[in-house]
């Protein structure tokens, strides 16, 4: 059975190390000659809409992936923050719409804001772990090497003081 003329593909949000993306594979259908097109992410809460190019959709697809709107600086591991709350683009982690759009044809995708974890920030904080300019090591073994750091210390002191006594008898 053939196709509806259209687009079809994936949009999903992801984090990739602790940075909230938008990640998509899109494609056109039933059409034998598509066009090459430009490719448009619009996202709306019904009472503020965004347009985000994702680029030029031609007859083999297009893929990639975007920052959220509103990560400030997205390169891995840089200082990522997330806009404030109150920032104009705040609209977007709530409950929205997303549909792609290319060459006059529509296909509405789910996406939403990934929920806040320790693998992956939102609104500046990362859940269950230290803020993302911190350290994620577990805090058993922080407390293991400080009480081994403790131990090896109290141990070179007695055998130094063992070592002055057996001295100072002779």
């Amino acid at each position: 059975m053939p196709r509806e003329p259209g687009l079809a593909g994936t949009v999903a949000a992801e984090c990739i190390q602790a940075v909230p993306w938008i990640s998509y594979a899109l494609e056109f259908v039933g059409v034998d000659d598509p066009p090459a097109a430009p490719a448009v992410l619009a996202l709306t809460d019904g009472a503020s809409t965004l347009d985000i190019p994702l680029g030029v959709l031609e007859a083999e697809g297009l893929t990639g992936r975007i920052p959220w709107p509103g990560v400030d600086d997205p390169r891995p591991f840089a200082s990522v923050r997330v806009s404030a709350v109150t920032d104009d683009l705040a609209w977007t982690r709530g409950d929205i719409r997303a549909t792609v759009r290319a060459a006059g044809a529509e296909l509405a995708v789910p996406l939403r804001f990934p929920a806040a974890s320790a693998t992956c920030v939102a609104d500046g904080v990362a859940a269950a772990g230290l803020s993302r300019t911190g350290g994620m090591v577990p805090i058993g073994a922080a407390v293991a090497g400080g009480l081994a750091l403790v131990g090896g210390l109290a141990a070179l002191g007695f055998a130094v003081r063992r070592r002055r006594d057996v001295a100072a008898r002779r």
